[in-house]
């Protein structure tokens, strides 16, 4: 089983970090669930504890002064599990736009039909992570070639 290194940390907004990898991505992870449920991490509700997050010795995990960690594998599971909440139907109609997409050709470039990608823009439908991560990937390609 693959582990995943952390090279740095950062506190964004309410309960939220940004982890950096060894391999060099990021990923958000927003632990305010896991901080109001579970009793272990009731120390990490005060916000200046929780912003005094830093990686742990040999990057396996982070901890805090109060004595709570996290580990690696378990942040970047979660982080995985959120992707698919990270993209809402502003954040699909902001992309397409801004790539100067019409509902058709953005269809197009998603194998989607161009009704899915409107039940998108619409909030009818939720957003699967396969269709957040085929944005993400279409707009790296774009900067690639521009």
């Amino acid at each position: 089983m693959k582990q995943w290194k952390i090279t740095a940390v950062a506190c964004l907004e309410g309960f939220s970090l940004c982890v950096t990898w060894e391999q060099g991505r990021e990923s958000l992870v927003n632990l305010e669930p896991h901080i109001r449920a579970f009793k272990a991490f009731a120390p990490l509700r005060n916000p200046a504890e929780f912003r005094q997050a830093r990686v742990g010795e040999w990057g396996w995990h982070l901890e805090w002064p109060c004595g709570v960690d996290i580990a690696g594998d378990s942040l970047r599971r979660l982080a995985l599990e959120q992707v698919t909440h990270m993209m809402t139907p502003a954040m699909i109609k902001e992309w397409r736009q801004g790539l100067g997409f019409s509902l058709t050709q953005a269809a197009n470039i998603l194998g989607l039909s161009r009704r899915m990608v409107a039940y998108y823009e619409s909030g009818e439908k939720e957003i699967p992570k396969y269709v957040a991560l085929a944005c993400m990937g279409v707009s790296a390609e774009m900067r690639a070639h521009s």
